[in-house]
């Protein structure tokens, strides 16, 4: 199958047109560039981060089921980033397309519909040439709108210019009720895109920036000062708020000279150089156990130390620590 000249034929790998000298250069050559460009520059966006919202940009609030708010806020779709300013009703998109009626208030699926359309001088009366008075380009922009779509909740097809994105599902059967979908990956191209084949990579991956977007660090005030504290001072308070989170990497020690005392939590034992069993503050997560003696990492399945039992806390070393000796052990926390 043959391509017409002044469309971008990406199997051809093309990364450059070198224009010669002397040589006039044609339109469509010159749209082949920058149909190449453009499409290497999006091939490394939905590769690098992928189709999703961070925080809450673009999700749904279902709150009002009549009229649903469109969160503020940006979303990266086949590439292309949008971004909406402020939280918008439904039926007041920034859109010349009329959003679907709500059929079933209680239950549907709300999509992005996303389309490439190219405009003349009667949508943008600035690319007209002042002195030649005629259209000497022929730009393209983006649209979109959010769309509701009754029951099956199954994304639609796209048209041929078209890109669709599941953003948000509300349903009254469990476990189909109120899920965001904005970061599942869920994206479908039309023929027309150069991506209904080339959906690989990221795209359908999800949203890569997720670990920026939710793991956000806000400082405490109060003691201790975390601008002008010591940094042992300031560790330990890090280390104990890492332990008051469910589920997250908790760190505990030992010294050496019978009962064991901790900087951080409690390990239970003695270290006499004949006991090999110790407690844990809390119950672990089966294979998450990490032991250091003396800043040594020890080898786990049986070979250094075993984990005895993770839901009563303990686990056994097969060499008994000698007395002098410091224990420091990191595991999840088992939650259940």
């Amino acid at each position: 199958m043959s391509t017409p000249l002044d469309t971008y034929d990406e199997y051809k790998n093309w990364v450059w047109l070198n224009h010669q000298r002397q040589v006039p250069v044609e339109a469509d050559k010159m749209n082949i560039q920058a149909q190449s460009l453009r499409d290497h520059v999006r091939r490394a966006v939905c590769e690098l981060i992928g189709n999703g919202a961070g925080y809450d940009g673009f999700l749904i609030d279902v709150s009002n089921p009549l009229n649903p708010t469109i969160k503020a806020g940006s979303l990266f779709i086949a590439g292309y980033k949008l971004d909406l300013e402020e939280d918008t009703l439904y039926f007041e998109q920034p859109s010349v397309i009329s959003a679907p009626a709500i059929t079933h208030p209680a239950e549907g699926l709300y999509y992005l519909s996303l389309t490439e359309e190219e405009i003349d001088s009667t949508d943008d009366p600035q690319i007209v040439d002042p002195l030649l008075a005629i259209e000497c380009v022929k730009p393209h922009r983006l649209k979109w709108i959010v769309k509701y779509k009754a029951s099956p909740f199954t994304l639609p097809n796209p048209s041929a210019n078209e890109y669709t994105m599941s953003l948000y599902l509300t349903s009254s059967t469990p476990p189909f009720s109120n899920l965001d979908l904005r970061n599942s990956g869920v994206v479908k191209a039309g023929s027309n895109t150069r991506y209904e084949d080339r959906e690989g990579g990221r795209l359908g991956g999800g949203h890569g920036h997720w670990l920026v977007d939710t793991w956000v660090v806000t400082l405490p005030s109060g003691d201790p000062d975390y601008i002008s504290s010591d940094f042992q001072t300031v560790m330990d308070d890090v280390i104990e708020r890492l332990r008051a989170v469910e589920g997250g990497v908790v760190l505990a020690s030992a010294k050496g000279g019978g009962l064991s005392t901790g900087t951080y939590g409690v390990l239970t034992g003695n270290i006499n150089g004949s006991n090999r069993v110790y407690d844990l503050p809390d119950k672990y997560v089966p294979g998450s156990l990490h032991v250091y003696v003396n800043t040594s990492r020890l080898s786990p399945d049986g070979d250094d130390y075993v984990e005895t039992s993770p839901s009563t806390k303990r686990f056994t070393m097969e060499i008994a620590p000698e007395t002098d000796s410091i224990i420091i052990v990191d595991y999840i926390k088992d939650v259940t």
